[in-house]
């Protein structure tokens, strides 16, 4: 009898879910701030990201991307130029990113 219940218990702990962590490009979804340039906006939808600059309201600069991922790294290709960018990502917090690549951009996310 004893034997059963435990073999019960195993069975009905073995089952629960495993609760997978967001990936990368479910994480970067939404739209960011700069954190060392605030005026700096960042959005990710679906496989397309775009970059603004504003300054007094004005958007001054913009960029549009096609972005993929891959484990912990985004590919951004340039949708007027057709450069590509790669950035491994890291995310401190739930609301924080780190892009490293060539160059490092750390943002925060916009309620």
């Amino acid at each position: 009898m004893r034997l059963l219940l435990l073999i019960s218990i195993v069975i009905l702990f073995g089952c629960k879910e495993h609760i997978q962590p967001p990936t990368t490009c479910e994480q970067i979804q939404g739209v960011w701030r700069g954190v060392d340039y605030p005026k700096n906006l960042y959005s990710f939808s679906d496989g397309a990201a775009w970059t603004k600059q504003i300054y007094s309201g004005v958007v001054i600069y913009q960029n549009d991307y096609a972005y993929n991922c891959d484990g912990d790294t985004i590919k951004l290709i340039d949708v007027t130029e057709g450069t590509r960018t790669v950035f491994a990502v890291n995310f401190p917090t739930d609301t924080t990113a780190v892009l490293d690549g060539v160059f490092s951009i750390k943002i925060k996310r916009v309620k």
